[in-house]
């Protein structure tokens, strides 16, 4: 089992205040957590200097992993894996914005919530997460995939280890179709029609 006091939380600042779950989560948990360096939003960014001040300032304290767990992060039981499971890389799986994209298994990595040993970040170097383009009609890795294959690349393999929540928005409306009497939707699923004045 994981020595818990050999784990180094942060919580990417451009991601917001950790929502009351995640805080009770960490509330619980017997490791040491801090909120990331500041910076405007940009969350690759962000997590590169979190790993940089990482390496720098916690391994010489004898700190062996860095657990990153954004803000909307919603824990539960099986999240517990993440800090009890033997592993160099290991990651929640986890559904992405608006449900769509999801990361799960072994053959894959998601970022929302995931922990790597000092061993497997120095071996990597930095920048350990590149940003995928803003757009492109081609498929692109996300900063998620890129930090996997960069990781696999030299020998490391990322593996599921529970999963998490994630926090999201959404619209409720009453709906007289439904047998609980109201509908949920994503906000980008509901369709709109404009008005015209006049």
């Amino acid at each position: 089992m994981i020595d818990l006091g050999t784990i180094q939380a942060y919580i990417p600042a451009g991601t917001g205040a950790a929502c009351r779950q995640l805080g009770l989560w960490l509330a619980a948990t017997p490791i040491k957590w801090a909120y990331g360096p500041l910076s405007a939003y940009d969350i690759v960014g962000t997590r590169n200097r979190i790993i940089r001040y990482f390496l720098s300032h916690d391994v010489p304290l004898g700190k062996e992993y860095l657990l990153m767990i954004d803000a909307n992060a919603v824990p539960i039981i099986q999240t517990n894996e993440i800090i009890s499971t033997e592993g160099d890389l290991l990651y929640c799986g986890m559904a992405g914005r608006e449900g769509r994209g999801i990361h799960t298994g072994d053959e894959d990595f998601g970022v929302k919530c995931f922990r790597a040993s000092a061993s497997v970040l120095q071996r990597m170097k930095d920048p350990w997460f590149i940003a995928p383009p803003e757009s492109s009609e081609a498929a692109r890795p996300c900063e998620c995939e890129s930090f996997r294959l960069r990781a696999y690349a030299l020998g490391f393999e990322a593996s599921m280890a529970g999963i998490v929540g994630h926090l999201q928005e959404c619209v409720v409306f009453p709906s007289v179709d439904s047998q609980f009497g109201w509908k949920i939707a994503w906000p980008s699923d509901l369709p709109y029609e404009r008005i015209q004045n006049g």
